[in-house]
């Protein structure tokens, strides 16, 4: 943190945690989202796959959190970024309306034939079905990872809404103790 001076006073004071001042400044500026301060009168950008998770005031690079699985960041990002989610539906369109070939052009009286033709004209529906099964399974599979990658997402937005709150309350604290400070010189 930075050094900061209210006006006609000699002494500086130091800067709350994830504030910078530029020499001879009488303020202290905040560190935006997605930096961290670098120096006493710098703020350095997250490094990428990390961010503030939207809260402003970062006092050091450990204040940057890696991005969760399934979340990707550039750097200097004020938060993390959902990686775009890939539908696995198209995977599912499996052809089950295969031709089976059944007719034997069996005799009246051709038992033999006609069990035979029967055999495979269950045989045919029972593959369909079964294929039609593996269909609805592999779409229900698919919507249910579906379900699963906007419910991470919600859960890392609540997060990043809770960070911010954090931050909001932290800079409130810190503009009442400067408040305070310049009151008492």
């Amino acid at each position: 943190a930075g050094k900061f001076s209210v006006s006609g006073e000699v002494s500086c004071d130091e800067c709350t945690d994830g504030y910078i001042s530029a020499a001879g400044s009488e303020l202290c500026s905040i560190c935006s989202a997605g930096k961290y301060v670098g120096g006493p009168n710098t703020c350095a950008n997250c490094p990428a796959g990390s961010s503030t998770s939207g809260a402003p005031g970062a006092s050091g690079v450990g204040d940057c959190e890696s991005c969760e699985d399934g979340f990707i960041s550039q750097t200097g990002d004020a938060d993390c970024s959902p990686v775009p989610f890939v539908s696995c539906s198209e995977k599912c369109n499996e052809n089950c309306d295969k031709s089976c070939v059944c007719n034997r052009n069996c005799g009246k009286y051709d038992l033999s034939c006609k069990t035979k033709e029967a055999a495979c004209k269950l045989k045919c529906g029972t593959e369909k079905l079964s294929c039609q099964g593996r269909q609805l399974r592999c779409k229900a599979d698919c919507k249910l990872e579906e379900i699963k990658y906007k419910a991470k997402i919600l859960a890392h937005k609540a997060h990043a809404e809770i960070k911010a709150h954090q931050a909001a309350q932290r800079i409130q604290v810190a503009e009442a103790a400067a408040r305070i400070s310049a009151r008492l010189n």
